[in-house]
Order: C-alpha cells, then structure tokens, then sequence
C-alpha cells in the first residue's frame, strides 16, 4: 500500500541520513488524490503532500530519491529564500540545485541503476527519479540556487523578449498577431518541476 510504501522509505531514511529523517517525521503528511492538485509530491513550510498515485507506481529506490529531495527543500529554507522571486522559476533553480547535490552524495546520474547505500540495512537503495531536472555543469561549491535562478531567468527574460520581438513583426494591418506567436515556450505560471516532484515551497 501505498502507506507501507511511505513507511518503508521512513525507515531508509533513518538509516541514511538522520537530519533528513528528523525533518520528514517532523512535517505533516497529507494525501493527494487529485493530480491537478499534486501530481507527484511537493512540500510546504510544515507539510509534505503526496500523490497516492503517483507513490503507488513509483519504485522505491527513486521515492527514497524524491523524499529527500523535497527534505532538502525544507533544509534548505526555499520557501523563505524565494522572495519576490518568479515562482516557477525559483522551483527550477532549487530543484536544479539539489538534485546535483544528490547525485554527487550518492554517486549517481540520470539513467543509472539502483545505487545501494552502505548505511541502509533494508537494501532499499536509491536512484535518480525519473524526468528529474539535471545539470552537470553546476558546481554545487559555488552555485547557489540563486545563482541558477539569476541564469534562468536570464534565459526566460531574453525568450520573451524574443517572442515578442517575432510577434511584433508578425502584426499585420488587421492589428493582430499570428495564432501561436506568443507565450508557446514561456514557462507557466502554476506549473511545477521537479527532481521527480512538485515542490510547493
């Protein structure tokens, strides 16, 4: 089920990293049966929503993944660092961000096996949740999720710009622009990412 399943990753954490475990049983956890609410999993300043689907499917090698990443998220402090930051964006960046953490603690990559992890007696193991954000060119010693984010948005900023650039010239003398000529690659507000999740923070 898929509380056996929350359980058994509880218990890996515990084993795997103490801090990580002592956030996940201090947070509430709520159940999400909806995907238009939650489609995989997300956390808030006090609270981890799942996806009871989502979990359902999931191995759980790439859920040991998931939960701590989005423990990371509280760790880190997201919520209170973004600010006045653009949301989706911000959960870009941080979710870049922890996952190379993660990869670099458990030597692991996107695409790679169940990696076993010598502090976990129960053989659980962990591996990079599928579709998660990856960048092998940060450098978690320097960049920050700031840093990534002021990237981000660079790119973001300069593609709307572009898009409206092509559809200013795309007005015709009927005053109206071309169907598709604007906001087709923007990231959506309301949208979310992931290492595998939907972080709410």
């Amino acid at each position: 089920t898929v509380e056996q399943k929350i359980a058994r990753v509880s218990l890996a954490l515990k084993n795997i990293d103490r801090f990580l475990y002592s956030l996940f049983i201090s947070v509430n956890r709520v159940p999400i049966m909806d995907a238009r609410i939650c489609p995989t999993l997300g956390v808030s300043i006090d609270t981890l929503y799942y996806n009871c689907n989502f979990v359902r499917e999931l191995p759980l090698p790439q859920l040991v993944f998931i939960m701590e990443h989005e423990m990371y998220h509280l760790a880190m402090r997201h919520n209170s660092r973004r600010g006045s930051k653009h949301g989706v964006i911000w959960n870009l960046a941080s979710d870049f961000y922890i996952n190379k953490v993660l990869c670099e603690e458990y030597s692991i990559r996107p695409g790679s096996g169940v990696s076993m992890i010598e502090k976990d007696p129960l053989g659980v193991g962990i591996q990079f949740g599928e579709g998660g954000l990856y960048n092998e060119l940060i450098n978690t010693r320097v960049d920050t999720a700031e840093s990534i984010y002021e990237e981000l948005m660079e790119e973001y900023n300069n593609q709307k710009n572009n898009q409206q650039s092509v559809a200013g010239s795309e007005l015709g003398e009927s005053g109206q622009s071309s169907p598709g000529s604007m906001g087709s690659n923007e990231v959506g507000e309301g949208s979310e990412s992931d290492g595998g999740s939907s972080s709410t923070d």
